[in-house]
């Protein structure tokens, strides 16, 4: 049996993509993996783009898998018609696979999930991370305030939000920005990181007398930039907390990997990370509703988490920090046990391409 995997882009740096990449390692279990899809008799692929999809299956004379992520709550009515042209549909989450049942897909259709693997997310172990320039190894050691991380496909500062991004941007670093100021946490850090599109890369610091008025000293990093999955890692390991409001994942493997190493994650309690929230991963930011999606590309219904929401969550973290770090290695003992690409997703993928071949 020979199969292929082909995806939208193939930057290792963002989660969507390295998941395919762990995706094909597991077809490799499974049968020999082809670079070129004509040559397969399965090809899956990993993206959304409507263009590459048709082009595909018209050129197919092999089966065709369509795995596609879904943020909202509808799907488009072409988008089904296309679909169902497919040998199956495969959806990263429950949630996903109840909004194409919802719009009217009436085919073939799989859950496969993503994990993680940890030995790519190491728990954290006394070495050297990140660290703020002029931020001393006692900071660094957990003797500074609440240290807070948020990675995102474009990064939160105030530039960004003028362009646009502020209302159409799924994942809210911006939000976080704001709740971090106006929480006022004295000693706290913020860390935003995100990828340079389509700005250039920043690297900003801000260093202040507190905002809105505040005595205390609180420090915002805004870095838009391609970092190593091990810079990504070491963030991770400096950090007290992930903070990641979402308007709507098809998965959110973000805070996964996080709390792989040991990090306890705010996650809003909507779209894909349900699965693992429900699987008691993480901790729940609470939608205050629901409003039209955003993104032009999208229908249905996004969630809207309210800036108090977090607000009160980093007051609440910066109060309890032992209790972030006891609850973060419960959570990187729950991924280890429950939510690896080899344990959790390889039976998955092993009986959908059974169910399509």
């Amino acid at each position: 049996m020979r199969l292929a995997i082909t995806t939208a882009s193939a930057n290792d740096a963002i989660s969507f993509n390295y998941a395919a990449r762990k995706l094909r390692a597991l077809m490799g279990r499974l049968g020999e993996v082809v670079d070129d899809p004509a040559k397969a008799d399965l090809q899956v692929y990993h993206g959304s783009p409507e263009w590459e999809v048709r082009r595909s299956l018209a050129r197919q004379g092999r089966r065709f898998v369509l795995y596609a992520p879904v943020e909202s709550t509808r799907v488009l009515p072409r988008w089904v018609r296309l679909a169902e042209a497919c040998d199956a549909l495969w959806c990263h989450t429950d949630f996903t696979a109840r909004v194409w049942r919802d719009c009217g897909y009436r085919g073939r259709l799989s859950v496969v999930q993503n994990g993680v693997d940890p030995e790519d997310f190491p728990l954290r172990n006394g070495a050297a991370v990140l660290q703020d320039e002029g931020e001393t190894a006692s900071e660094t050691d957990g003797g500074a305030g609440l240290r807070v991380l948020w990675i995102g496909t474009r990064a939160g500062h105030a530039t960004a939000a003028r362009r646009g991004f502020k209302t159409g941007c799924r994942k809210q670093g911006w939000l976080v920005r704001e709740a971090f100021e106006a929480a006022n946490l004295p000693g706290s850090r913020l860390l935003l990181k995100g990828y340079p599109w389509p700005s250039p890369e920043k690297d900003m610091t801000f260093h202040g007398p507190g905002f809105l008025g505040g005595d205390g000293w609180v420090t915002v990093r805004d870095v838009a930039a391609w970092w190593s999955r091990e810079e990504l890692v070491s963030a991770m390991h400096w950090a007290d907390v992930l903070m990641w409001p979402t308007r709507g994942e098809g998965f959110g493997l973000v805070p996964l990997e996080a709390m792989a190493t040991g990090l306890c994650a705010y996650v809003t309690d909507w779209s894909g990370p349900v699965d693992y929230l429900r699987d008691g991963l993480g901790r729940p930011l609470a939608p205050s509703g629901l409003r039209p999606a955003l993104q032009s590309s999208r229908r249905g219904e996004d969630a809207e988490v309210a800036l108090g929401t977090i607000v009160e969550a980093l007051r609440e973290c910066d109060a309890h920090k032992a209790g972030l770090q006891a609850e973060g290695l419960r959570f990187a003992d729950l991924v280890r046990e429950r939510w690896t690409w080899e344990g959790r997703v390889l039976p998955q993928l092993e009986a959908a391409v059974v169910a399509v071949l």
